[in-house]
This record gives structure tokens, sequence and C-alpha cells, in this order.
């Protein structure tokens, strides 16, 4: 029902069943469950319902939506890219963004066969990932880091691509990471860059100690905030 709106400009192909990508290491998930609540009977049974849909759908539904988005124009990501055979299937399926690799070798393996890949912010604020893959931070130092996502944390986009200019990133290419190479890999063309005929959106902000502290925001030249 979403198709054709001028919103939808990137879907991701995601499959976060037990004992693959995300969660290769299902101990890590079962952690996390147990880390928000969860009983040790609960978690069992949620690993176990988990592994279950998704070894029921998520190819046939991979396989649906990639067929769906074909010819739209619309960008596909793939989430949580693994191993170099998720890069395989990513390519298969028409996409061009490997969306939170999880290990180096993913990563390389994208960019090897022409993925941009993006990383989220929140894991370089941390100083690694939550569910036990590579910390960005490594992937920027290895060049293998396009950009950066909110993911969970809005603004951990500011705080990590100021972070990464902390273990000697120059600051234009961090900036970079959450302006003009994410808007390039969504094929938002008229945003990203401070260039005559584009929309001019931009945010001033002031540091306290290592703390971005936003004071002003334009969205097309008018300021907002």
């Amino acid at each position: 029902p979403q198709l054709g709106r001028e919103r939808l400009s990137l879907a991701s192909l995601m499959d976060h069943t037990p004992g693959t990508r995300q969660w290769r290491n299902v101990e890590h998930l079962k952690t996390f469950l147990s880390g928000i609540g969860k009983s040790a009977d609960e978690v069992e049974q949620e690993v176990l319902e988990r592994t279950e849909r998704g070894r029921a759908a998520v190819a046939e539904n991979h396989s649906r939506l990639a067929a769906l988005l074909r010819d739209t124009g619309i960008v596909l990501a793939s989430h949580d890219d693994t191993v170099p055979a998720h890069v395989a299937m990513a390519q298969d399926a028409g996409c061009t963004i490997s969306e939170f690799p999880t290990t180096m070798d993913a990563a390389r393996a994208a960019h090897a066969a022409g993925l941009t890949t993006i990383g989220g912010a929140p894991n370089v604020v941390r100083g690694g990932s939550h569910s036990g893959g590579v910390a960005m931070k490594d992937l920027a130092a290895a060049g293998l880091l396009d950009a950066l996502a909110s993911d969970y944390v809005p603004a951990s986009l500011l705080q990590g691509a100021l972070a990464l200019t902390r273990q000697g990133i120059a600051l234009p290419q961090a900036m970079a990471l959450v302006t003009a190479r994410p808007a390039r890999m969504a094929g938002l063309d008229d945003r990203g860059r401070l260039e005559a005929g584009l929309r001019a959106d931009l945010l001033r902000f002031r540091l306290d100690g290592e703390t971005p502290v936003v004071r002003e925001v334009f969205v097309e030249g008018a300021r907002v905030f």
C-alpha cells in the first residue's frame, strides 16, 4: 500500500532469525532478552518462536519484496550482512547498500561488490555493538564505512560523527557520513551538501566538552529551531 508514495524512497531486507546475521550468536540474543525483563522460560520460548518464524518466512518474503520493488526506483538495502554470501544474496536481490554489516569480512565483501555500507551511529558512540558485531569505528578506520544512520538514537548522528574525529578522521569526512553520503545513497540529490540550488538544510551546534549541543536548525533555508 505504500508503493508510489513520495516519502517511500528506501527499503531494507531484514532477517533477525536466531542463529544468523545480527543474532548469529544466540547467547547474545538471550542476554538481550533477559536484559529487557524476560524470564528464562520466556527467553527460551521467544528464541524458539523467532527461529520457527524466520525459517518459515524470511526467504520467501525477501524474494517477494525484491521482486515488488524492482524497477520502482526505490533504493534497496540488505540488513546485518555477516558473511560474503549475504552480500552475494544482496546483489542478486538488487540491493545497493549493505546496512549495518556485522563483520569486517562482510563490509569488505560489500565494497568489493560495489555496495556502499552504512552503520549505526549508536555503535560509534558506545564504542561497539550491543549484539556482538563489529565496531563501526573499526570499519571507519579501515575505510569501509560510507555513512551512519541514527538507528535507535536520533541524537547519535552528530555525536557519532564527532566521535570519529577523535580517532583521527577529518571533520569534513566525518560530517559527510551523516550528510552528503547518506543523501546520495538514498537518492536524495537535493540535500546533504551546501551548494547553490540545493535545499539549504543545516544546523549550528556548540560543544559542551565532547557533547554537541544543537543551537539552531534550518530547513530549506528557514530557521525552524
